[in-house]
């Protein structure tokens, strides 16, 4: 099962996690829903950041088809149209909450070839009481072309709707129980003091810097995984040589 942790709930700690993940969440509502036609050049580090996204990405999709819930993930992949994956998603809180990470989203034609990897990012909020701090790191695979296209949407926000089909932490459903008449597939492993992350309410923006410093300025998530306008960048060659053996 995914590793949790319960330690002792530390104000130091808790108030990092929170103001970590309330940064993630302004950087993606602000700096990353820009427009993904700007001729401006990326930032010096934003090509260390996005080749830090996509070497992470490759891990953590390593880890997952490797663990228990590889057969899952295996199958729910080569039944796809795209994937995305999300290395450190950070979700902390305390009364007011907050949530973000960097992302990958790559689409997957008929033929099972997959897209160029498109930078995103991925931020929420939330009110209420909670007390906590997580780190999770997630697939969600995506079963078909409307659940595809809707994660390439500037401003796109995940719906329970969308989420039906996932199986929960990816353990409670087995390989062959999988259904794959549209939705999303959610196969993650969790890290902290919540018990788990609801994706439901997270918005998905374009990371523009990213794709600019990977691909050149205009580079957008719809026009790399879902148009394929441009040729993968050589930094992605170990993400796809990870998702072309689980889905071959």
């Amino acid at each position: 099962m995914p590793r949790i942790i319960f330690p002792a709930l530390r104000p130091a700690r808790l108030l990092a996690g929170l103001l970590a993940a309330l940064a993630l969440t302004a950087c993606a509502t602000l700096g990353g829903s820009g427009d993904t036609n700007t001729a401006d050049a990326p930032s010096p580090g934003a090509a260390v950041r996005a080749q830090r996204t996509l070497d992470l990405a490759a891990g953590t999709l390593d880890v997952l088809l490797q663990g228990p819930q590889g057969p899952a993930l295996r199958q729910a992949l080569a039944h796809s149209r795209g994937v995305l994956v999300a290395p450190r998603f950070i979700k902390a809180g305390f009364i007011f909450g907050g949530a973000g990470g960097d992302a990958v989203v790559l689409g997957r034609d008929a033929q099972g070839g997959w897209s160029a990897p498109a930078l995103v990012r991925l931020a929420g909020g939330s009110a209420g009481f909670q007390a906590g701090v997580s780190e999770t790191a997630f697939a969600l695979v995506l079963l078909d072309e409307p659940s595809l296209e809707g994660v390439l949407r500037n401003g796109f926000t995940l719906d329970a709707e969308m989420l039906a089909a996932a199986p929960g932490q990816g353990l409670e459903r087995q390989a062959s129980s999988m259904t794959y008449d549209g939705g999303a597939a959610y196969f993650s492993q969790v890290d902290g003091l919540f018990a788990g992350v609801a994706l439901d309410g997270t918005g998905i923006f374009p990371d523009t810097e990213a794709n600019a410093a990977l691909y050149g300025p205009g580079a957008s998530p719809r026009g790399l995984a879902l148009e394929r306008s441009h040729a993968p960048a050589s930094g992605a060659a170990r993400l796809l040589r990870v998702l072309q053996a689980a889905a071959p």
